[in-house]
């Protein structure tokens, strides 16, 4: 089952320096884990009773799930930005990346499984060569989907695209309200392209998401993006 995973190199050990101001620390959030214990696993009766819920809302016995429901595929590791946060090996293509054949087997076995829901990332998704086949095969399969990306190379045939496929969600990164402090935390990013790529979206009534990475140097812009985003 799902035997044809992309194939990922080990890790890299690197070693970014951020300044001290990066990350933002809640104040008013203090966790105490009960007996002195931190991450403790789950007993059986927490287990049990997350099945009776899937059973009781979904009407699905959860030893009759012979698939994942959600499958969160990083189709990519190309990316044309250098992210402070970035956790994945994003930047240039790597060696032992899937090709075409093996991409089109996975998304066959996925079609099979009849696994219902499909988000892709990278790296950055839309440098991908086959992004939209990829997509079209999804929805000639009742797949639901949706995509993660920074936003920059999304022109009005794109648009086109996401709307006529009509895709679950487009999640684009805006990490600031202001061009300064958004490409202070994505390197070379265009805080201009996204935003525009946010208003093109929400013209053809794309559903369109905006996620926001909060750090110290840019939680103050936070009310001042929400307002932009509506």
């Amino acid at each position: 089952m799902l035997s044809k995973l992309r194939k990922r190199s080990q890790p890299k050990t690197i070693n970014h320096k951020l300044s001290a101001d990066f990350y933002h620390k809640p104040s008013t959030i203090n966790h105490k884990p009960e007996n002195n214990s931190i991450n403790p696993a789950p007993s059986n009766n927490s287990i049990l009773s997350v099945k009776n819920k899937l059973k009781r809302r979904c009407g699905v016995n959860f030893k009759d799930l012979k698939s994942p429901l959600f499958i969160a595929w990083q189709i990519n590791a190309e990316c044309n930005l250098g992210c402070l946060h970035c956790c994945e090996e994003a930047g240039q293509s790597m060696p032992d990346q899937m090709n075409k054949d093996e991409t089109f087997n996975f998304l066959s076995q996925i079609a099979e499984l009849k696994i219902p829901y499909v988000a892709l990332s990278g790296g950055e998704p839309l440098l991908h060569p086959y992004f939209f086949a990829i997509c079209e095969f999804l929805k000639i399969h009742n797949i639901s989907l949706k995509v993660e990306t920074n936003g920059e190379f999304i022109d009005q045939q794109a648009v086109n695209s996401f709307a006529r496929l009509r895709f679950r969600s487009v999640q684009i990164s805006l990490d600031g309200a202001t061009p300064a402090t958004h490409e202070k935390l994505r390197i070379s990013g265009d805080w201009d392209k996204a935003v525009k790529s946010v208003k093109m979206l929400v013209k053809e009534k794309v559903n369109t998401e905006i996620v926001f990475v909060p750090t110290k140097f840019n939680i103050h812009e936070v009310g001042e993006l929400i307002d932009l985003a509506y």
